[in-house]
């Protein structure tokens, strides 16, 4: 994506989602879980920059 295509909200909504599937996975699969959520953050960084 290009720089400020997206609205704030929209990744405000992206993030909280990543965070709510992230604490329902965590629970049953730690280490899956911690390699999904920093590809997901790595995404959003791009997104940002």
């Amino acid at each position: 994506m290009l720089l400020g295509t997206e609205p704030a909200a929209s990744l405000e909504a992206r993030l909280k989602t990543v965070t709510k599937t992230f604490r329902a996975s965590y629970k049953t699969k730690p280490d899956k879980t911690i390699t999904k959520l920093l590809t997901s953050v790595a995404a959003l960084g791009q997104i940002i920059q």
